[in-house]
């Protein structure tokens, strides 16, 4: 699931963020498991960004439920015109599950 997620962040930057730079970092800890990407497009404000029904992926929202499905946290930070870090944080009794 990690991976799908990761494969919706790289669609939604080439779609969206306008981006010159994605930097991509996975951590493993003794606990969980830490994704993090990060890019220098565009931004936006996360609270106004608008659910993308009928356009073939499933949006910030489904990244969101996907973490929580695995007992894990998503979070998302974008500042306009300045870019986006979006992380995804598993615990690893989810990622031994998968």
């Amino acid at each position: 699931r990690l991976k799908i997620t990761t494969t919706d962040w790289m669609l939604n930057i080439m779609k969206h963020a306008n981006a010159s730079e994605v930097e991509i970092a996975a951590a493993k800890r003794e606990d969980a498991v830490l994704l993090t990407v990060s890019d220098n497009g565009s931004g936006f404000t996360p609270s106004e960004a608008p659910p993308q029904p009928g356009k073939g992926g499933f949006g910030l929202t489904g990244m969101a439920e996907r973490a929580r499905l695995l007992g894990g946290q998503f979070n998302i930070q974008s500042v306009q015109d300045r870019g986006t870090i979006m992380t995804v944080n598993i615990p690893r009794k989810a990622e031994q599950n998968e």
